[in-house]
C-alpha cells in the first residue's frame, strides 16, 4: 500500500527506500544488520536410531490416541488448524495437563514417568511455549534468574544454598553465546525485544541439559532476523544430538525446517509426511480431514435432521386432530350417550360460531394477510343482527344479509383508514 519504506535498527533510521524499486529481502538485511542468505537455514544430518516415543496418548477430548515417534538427526513438524490439539499433546507430554493411565513416553526407548513438569525436566524434556510472556518468563525478574529458573538445584551449593555467582557466570555465557541484546544479564525480562525474550527462554531450557526439546509456534512475533537465529539453534541443537519437535502454524516455516511432518487434526494423528512429499496443500487437506467424506457425513446428518423435522412438523400439525380423537375416545368410554346423533348435533350447533369466526380468519391469511378484527366484528354483527330481528321482526335471511352489510362496511373503513 506505501510507496516509501523507512528502515529503522536500534534506534536509528538506517534508510529510506522506494517500495517499488526495491527488494523485500534487501529490507530485511537492513533491519538486521547483516546478509540473510536463507530464510530457512535448514542442514541435513544422518538419520540415527529412534530417540523418542509417544504410545497410546489421549488429547483431552478425543478417543482416539495418539501415536508417534522421533529419530535423532532430524527435526520433526506438528501442523494443524488451530484447535487441533498440538499444544494440548505437547502440555501432556510435559506433565502440564493430565492425561491417561495407559499412555507412554519413551525416551531412548526406556519409559519414563512424568506426572507434573518437574517429573519432565528432570527426564530431561524441555518445553518452549507458545506464550513466553506469560507461561516462560518472570516479566520481573532479571535476565539471569529466567535462565536458571529451572534448573535452581544445579545452582545449590554444599549447603542446599543458591549460588549466585554460578548464575549469573552462566546466564553471561548463554547471552554471549545467543547473541541477547542488550548484553545485561540484570534487566529485567519485560525489557527485552521479542526476539531476545524467547533467546532468554532457550537459554533457560539449555541450562537444563535436556535431551528433548519440544518448541511451541518458536518464532511467532520474533523479527525476521531473529527467526533465523532460532532455525540456526534448532540446527546446532540437532547437530549436538538432541530430539526437536516444532509445533507451528507457519507453513513455510514448517516446510522450510522440518525434516518430517505430523499433521493433526481434532486430536488424533491424520498424516505423517517425509518433507520430500509434504506440501502446504497436503497439509491441508489432511489438517481439514477426507473433503469428500466429510462432506458425506455432512449431508447424511443434514438428511437426518431434515428427517427429523419433517415428522416433528406433521406431528405439530396432527396434534390438535389427535388430542380431539383421544378427547372423543375417553367421552365415549365415559358416557354411552356421547356418540348419538342429538348429541352430535348439538355440539355442531355450538361449535358453529367458530367454525364461522375460523374462517373469517382463514381468508385474510390465504391473501397473505392478518385481520386482529374478525372477533369484535362478529361481536357486533351479532347484537345488530339480533336488535334487528327482534324489534323489526325481519327474516333470519335478511338478517345475515345486515350482517354482511356490517363486515363490508367495518373492512372499508379499515382499508381506507
Amino acid at each position: 500500500m506505501g510507496n516509501r519504506i523507512t528502515i529503522l535498527r536500534d534506534g536509528y533510521k538506517i534508510d529510506t527506500l522506494p517500495v517499488k524499486d526495491t527488494d523485500p529481502d534487501y529490507w530485511i538485511e537492513l533491519m538486521v544488520g547483516r546478509s540473510l542468505d536463507e530464510k530457512f537455514p535448514k542442514q541435513s544430518f544422518t538419520l540415527g536410531e529412534e530417540g523418542f516415543r509417544i504410545e497410546n496418548m489421549l488429547v483431552e477430548g478425543t478417543e482416539q490416541p495418539v501415536n508417534f515417534s522421533v529419530n535423532y538427526g532430524e527435526i520433526v513438524g506438528f501442523s494443524g488448524l488451530v484447535g487441533a490439539g498440538r499444544t494440548e499433546l505437547a502440555r501432556a507430554i510435559f506433565g502440564a495437563d493430565p492425561r491417561n493411565k495407559d499412555a507412554k513416553i519413551l525416551i531412548d526407548g526406556q519409559e519414563v514417568q512424568i506426572k507434573n513438569p518437574r517429573d519432565a525436566i528432570d527426564a530431561g524434556i524441555a518445553f518452549i511455549t507458545e506464550d513466553r510472556k506469560s507461561e516462560g518468563l518472570l516479566l520481573d525478574q532479571a535476565a539471569d534468574i529466567n535462565i536458571a529458573l529451572a534448573n535452581m538445584k544445579g545452582f545449590q551449593n554444599k549447603a542446599k544454598l543458591i549460588n549466585l555467582k554460578d548464575i549469573r557466570a552462566k546466564a553471561e555465557e548463554y547471552i554471549k553465546e545467543l547473541q541477547i541484546r542488550p548484553n545485561n544479564i540484570e534487566l529485567h525480562a519485560r525489557n527485552f525485544s521479542g526476539g531476545n525474550q524467547q533467546k532468554v527462554v532457550i537459554a533457560k531450557w539449555l541450562c537444563t541439559q535436556a535431551k528433548v526439546f519440544i518448541f511451541d509456534e518458536p518464532t511467532r512475533g520474533i523479527d525476521v532476523g531473529a527467526k533465523v537465529e532460532v532455525y540456526r539453534l534448532m540446527n546446532q541443537l540437532v547437530e549436538n544430538g538432541s530430539i526437536v519437535m516444532m509445533i507451528s502454524s507457519d507453513l513455510p516455516e514448517i516446510l522450510g525446517m522440518c525434516d518430517r511432518v505430523y499433521v493433526m487434526s481434532e486430536g488424533k494423528i491424520t498424516a505423517n509426511l517425509p518433507i520430500h512429499e509434504a506440501s502446504q496443500e497436503r497439509i491441508m487437506k489432511a489438517a481439514t480431514g477426507d473433503e469428500a467424506m466429510s462432506q458425506i457425513i455432512v449431508d447424511k446428518k443434514q438428511e437426518n435432521i431434515t428427517e427429523k423435522k419433517t415428522i416433528k412438523t406433521y406431528l405439530a400439525k396432527l396434534a390438535p386432530l389427535l388430542a380431539l380423537i383421544l378427547l372423543s375416545g375417553i367421552l365415549t368410554f365415559l358416557s354411552d350417550k356421547f356418540l348419538t346423533v342429538n348429541n352430535l348435533m348439538n355440539i355442531a350447533r355450538q361449535s358453529s360460531i367458530n367454525a364461522l369466526l375460523a374462517i373469517g380468519m382463514l381468508l385474510p391469511i390465504l391473501t397473505a394477510g392478518i385481520d386482529l378484527s374478525v372477533g369484535s366484528i362478529l361481536a357486533v354483527s351479532i347484537m345488530i343482527m339480533g336488535i334487528v330481528s327482534v324489534s323489526m321482526s325481519l327474516n333470519p335471511v335478511l338478517g345475515i344479509i345486515v350482517c354482511l352489510a356490517v363486515g363490508a362496511a367495518s373492512d372499508c373503513l379499515m382499508v381506507c383508514f
